[in-house]
Formats: C-alpha cells, structure tokens, sequence
C-alpha cells in the first residue's frame, strides 16, 4: 500500500491512504485555518491540507 504526503494546515506532513479518499473539496473562507486549501473527506473524518485541489489530486493520481 503507497500512502500519500500532504501538508497539514499547521505545516506537519499528513499521510493519506489513497483508496480512503472518497471526496476531494476546497475549502469555503472561515471553514478551517487560513492555510487550508482543500478538504479530503476519509470514511468518516476529513482532513484539511495545504495543497490545493489540482495538487491534490494529481498526487492521488500519480500514487494509483
């Protein structure tokens, strides 16, 4: 299994299975910290990143 590294919005390395991802959203102003770009919604619990949407996926992407 290849997981994927993401930036968390406090700048700590988040790594992410890719088969988990089930939703991939930006982020609306005020939702989460200033730094957070896109949403990955896992299962039940999300995760904000500094990545935007484009990066994101693309990494999603390159890791299938």
């Amino acid at each position: 299994m290849k997981f994927v590294r993401f930036t968390s919005p406090d700048g700590h390395t988040v790594e992410v299975n890719p088969g988990q991802v089930q939703e991939v959203r930006d982020v609306h102003a005020g939702e989460y910290a200033p730094t957070a770009k896109a949403l990955l919604v896992l299962g039940g619990s999300v995760q904000a990143v500094r990545e935007s949407r484009d990066e994101v996926r693309k990494k999603l992407e390159a890791a299938s």
